[in-house]
């Protein structure tokens, strides 16, 4: 309008112009509104597929990959694609090197993967501005995938990014209830803004998610050695009686708490009953080598006997580091309830 070009390319309409064209060896498809389903780009190169930009261009069905061999061949961009199946969003994909890029691109599989990524034949993946919602995985033999300014969600049965190769994560949003981590025995690196991380991160923002992690560790038996816990959003606990996170040396926290500058409010611990000698009291009873770091709690009322805290009642050894954590406005009460 007004001279200004708006697109340049081959404007298909459905699904049957898309395989048509890229049939034709056309490398420049702009998808208009609609649900389409995309051939195989097996042996293609420099294929560039741009969606709506409001979002209603969708890759659709049962698995969204479905119908185009999850091949996206080499040095393809695509933009703008809803990736949406009613199993997976993109499922056992295939790249053949060079740079695969996907630009404000959602991958949602409502029962399994998001996005599942299984061969790359050394290719590169960069995502910018995307949203992944259900189980991701990242095959071993890419280069490395790139996530930037992407939002990770859990959708109710999966939120956890598997990664097998090397995978740098650049000012990214992650959820209540999602996780990365490097697949089992994979040697994979992971990196957050440019800092090396290569162990799990479970990343926890609402009371029932923080209340799981700390009955993981009391009943579960997980001392989440090598693992990193991160909050995600303020928590009130509204007061609900709160069993410290370990209490003795049989249940203990052994990795690392990062409140990433949140707050964690009301919180209410009665341990009065607790008579044994070992038994200690807190957000955290008892740490072993783990590190708490960058968090604020803001109300506590704490009782208890013997190892009686706000933040951790107990430090086994000198391994662990507390840093950049504040209390504000608690009541703490210690006793000795027999003669140790």
């Amino acid at each position: 309008t007004g001279g200004e070009k708006i697109y340049e390319g081959n404007v298909v309409s459905n699904a049957t112009e898309l395989a048509e064209a890229v049939a034709a060896g056309k490398t420049d498809l702009w998808l208009l509104n609609g649900e389409y389903t995309l051939p195989t780009l097996s042996g293609k190169e420099g294929i560039t597929i741009i969606g709506a930009a409001d979002g209603s261009t969708v890759i659709g069905g049962e698995n969204a990959s479905t119908g185009f061999g999850s091949n996206f061949g080499k040095n393809t961009t695509i933009q703008n694609v809803n990736f949406s199946g009613t199993t997976n969003g993109v499922c056992s994909s295939y790249a053949q090197g060079g740079t695969t890029t996907f630009d404000n691109c959602t991958f949602a599989g409502d029962s399994t993967y998001g996005f599942h990524i299984d061969q790359s034949n050394g290719a590169t993946f960069i995502f910018n501005n995307c949203t992944f919602s259900g189980f991701n995985a990242f095959a071993g033999d890419l280069v490395k995938v790139v996530f930037n300014n992407c939002t990770f969600l859990n959708n109710g049965n999966y939120g956890h990014t598997n990664i097998w190769s090397v995978a740098e994560f650049n000012n990214c949003t992650f959820g209540d209830k999602t996780s990365v981590g490097p697949g089992k025995n994979s040697g994979a690196k992971i990196y957050f803004n440019g800092v090396e991380e290569s162990y799990h991160h479970e990343f926890v923002g609402t009371a029932e998610s923080l209340f799981a992690f700390a009955d993981s560790v009391n009943n579960g038996g997980d001392a989440w050695k090598g693992q990193k816990v991160v909050l995600v959003d303020n928590i009130d606990l509204n007061n609900q009686a709160w069993t410290p996170i370990g209490q003795t040396g049989a249940t203990q926290f052994q990795g690392t708490f990062d409140g990433n500058g949140y707050t964690i409010k009301n919180l209410n611990i009665d341990s009065s009953a607790q008579t044994g000698a070992h038994y200690s009291s807190g957000l955290f009873g008892w740490l072993n080598k783990a590190v708490v770091k960058n968090l604020t709690i803001e109300n506590a009322t704490v009782t208890g006997n013997h190892n009686v805290a706000v933040i951790a009642g107990y430090l086994e050894s000198a391994g662990c580091t507390i840093s950049e954590c504040h209390v504000i406005n608690a009541a703490v009460v210690a006793k000795h309830a027999n003669d140790d």
